[in-house]
């Protein structure tokens, strides 16, 4: 369970941003503990500190973890029984998000908390989101109705992306998967109750974007053709993913 999160600044240890997910022990910013600044400090000013895996520090039952980007940290404060492999990509896909959102203004920052608004609700996109991967067998499901829907509609490609923006199966372009994960990470992607896609436009391709929990199905359009087909494939898939799911 996550306990509390918080943004800090890199490498002055100042706090940025601090909000706690437990009800009875409400926080701001300035309660992150300074044992758990001077730890952020000293990982950050390390050479061989990596912005690639995550950091703990166990204290009284519970978890303190880091990851570290260029000009920041998220910290979280968690129980034992989180999932270390769901937390590590969680905190990193958040950590991405806040550098694409907030990394200019992080980098420049003049001490006004007040300048980082939406944060809350950007922290509270990620951390709120169950990271953890359905069965192979409901993977291996999903490849099966995508290859099917491949052969009964005209669509260029489809693919099935976990909450980083990794390709977990398809058939999606190298060079299309980076436009995807960007709007991933920066755009308001409809949730699946809405059953409505969310449309971008990549390379000239039109490509509807459908969430089921923290997974994503992507399909596209051949370049030029409607985007009709695409919208029923996408649904299509998105349909029969979350019913297995559900199951």
């Amino acid at each position: 369970m996550i306990l509390r999160a918080y943004i800090m600044k890199s490498p002055s240890g100042e706090p940025i941003y601090g909000r706690s997910y437990d009800d009875s022990d409400p926080i701001s910013e300035s309660s992150l503990p300074a044992h758990v600044r001077a730890c952020a400090t000293l990982f950050h000013s390390s050479s061989g500190t990596s912005r690639d895996r995550v950091y703990t520090l166990e204290q009284s039952g519970a978890l303190w973890s880091y990851v570290f980007f260029e000009n920041f940290a998220v910290i979280l404060f968690t129980t034992f029984d989180e999932n270390e492999i769901a937390l590590k990509k969680m905190m990193m896909a958040l950590g991405r998000a806040i550098s694409n959102q907030f990394g200019s203004l992080i980098s420049s920052w003049s001490g006004n908390i007040g300048e980082f608004e939406g944060m809350d609700s950007l922290v509270d996109r990620y951390v709120g989101i169950d990271l953890e991967l359905p069965s192979d067998a409901i993977l291996d499901g999903a490849f099966k109705l995508m290859n099917t829907v491949l052969e009964d509609h005209e669509i260029a490609y489809v693919g099935l992306l976990d909450a980083r923006g990794e390709l977990l199966r398809g058939n999606i372009p190298e060079n299309h998967l980076s436009g995807i994960e960007a709007e991933m990470v920066n755009g308001e992607i409809r949730p699946v109750a809405d059953m409505v896609p969310t449309e971008v436009e990549i390379m000239g391709y039109s490509v509807q974007l459908l969430k089921v929990r923290s997974l994503t199905v992507a399909v596209a359009a051949h370049r030029y053709e409607s985007k009709l087909v695409a919208i029923k494939a996408v649904s299509e898939i998105a349909d029969g993913l979350n019913s297995a799911m559900s199951n």
